[in-house]
């Protein structure tokens, strides 16, 4: 589980090595800084479904991965050889779309390339091939892996709902995703907190208004949330 210290430090680091939020404008233009600060490519589609994605991704000869029952997507993820493609539904407002963005990207970050990078620094660049599947990891790697607390499984989109449509084990990441994901495009150091100003914190941002409200502090203190299903359910 990714902490909300190493939530903040993750998006920090992102800005910095885009050379500075100041550079992309507000509402931060995160897919500006996206394509020349990481290995990803951001694609549009309209009706985005797991059906499409499936579809899409055996046009590219990409090998597929389990996406469950059938769906809308606002967006999704794949990662593979070091390297990601976002793709987004391109009929949804603007404000939706730069959210879903920060949300693939907050999953590219710290539940791919992070772990990945760790990995091939612990156990140096020969574990490479095995993180891209090319070759099975080798008995000393596995008891290296576990003896370090580094990881080394190939990294699968969490696509899969329960039966209700809830989230289930794919929670966890899916929360950390969206905490980072407001993190990138209003960070906590810069929202106005406690003045219940939703509708402007919305605006100054570009996000949507579900999303200004979970950035909205009580005053005592607490974070109002809504719930990532509510949030994120569909992305």
């Amino acid at each position: 589980m990714v902490s909300r210290a190493a939530i903040r430090a993750t998006a920090a680091s992102f800005w910095s090595s885009a050379g500075g939020r100041h550079f992309f404008g507000l509402p931060i233009d995160l897919e500006r800084a996206v394509v020349r600060t990481l290995p990803l490519a951001v694609h549009r589609i309209s009706n985005l479904s797991t059906e499409v994605v499936s579809e899409f991704l055996r046009h590219l000869r990409v090998e597929e991965f389990e996406t469950g029952t059938a769906r809308d997507l606002r967006g999704c993820l794949v990662a593979d050889v070091g390297v990601g493609l976002v793709l987004i539904e391109a009929d949804d407002p603007t404000d939706e779309q730069r959210l879903t963005l920060a949300h693939e990207v907050a999953h590219f970050l710290l539940h791919y390339l992070i772990p990945r990078n760790r990995a091939i620094v612990a156990l140096g660049t020969r574990i490479t091939p095995m993180l891209d599947r090319t070759r099975a990891a080798t008995k000393s790697e596995l008891f290296s892996s576990a003896l370090r607390a580094v990881p080394i499984a190939p990294y699968r989109h969490a696509m899969l709902r329960n039966a209700s449509g809830t989230f289930g084990e794919a929670g966890v990441i899916e929360a950390e995703a969206d905490e980072m994901a407001l993190e990138l495009l209003a960070p906590h150091d810069l929202v106005h907190t406690g003045t219940g100003d939703v509708a402007g914190i919305a605006s100054r941002f570009g996000i949507p208004l579900n999303a200004a409200a979970r950035l909205v502090t009580a005053s005592d203190g607490s974070v109002t949330t809504i719930g990532v299903q509510a949030l994120f359910g569909i992305r």
